[in-house]
């Protein structure tokens, strides 16, 4: 502890206080990142349940391929011709 016969004891005491606004710092963002660790899951868990909800995946060429004949106006007029 010759630290201590070196260092002011007003100096110990703000190391001593800087050191424990650190410490309760540290411990507010352990809080804050328990509380987004959470959100994430949530976030994630919804997601995946979305996820299952949806069609089975399709290749790009197929779904181009049925975006191109849904986009083309002859066949929106064939497919209106049909439920008449």
């Amino acid at each position: 502890m010759a630290y201590l016969g070196i260092v002011p004891p007003t100096e110990i005491d703000r190391l001593r206080d800087e050191n424990a606004e650190l410490r309760r710092r540290v411990e507010a963002a352990e809080r804050d990142i328990e509380v987004l660790r959470a959100e994430a899951l949530a976030r994630r868990t919804e997601v995946r349940a979305l996820a299952e909800q949806l069609p089975a995946a399709v290749s790009r060429k197929a779904l181009l391929a049925q975006m191109a004949r849904s986009a083309n106006p002859a066949n929106v007029l064939r497919s209106r011709r049909r439920r008449n």
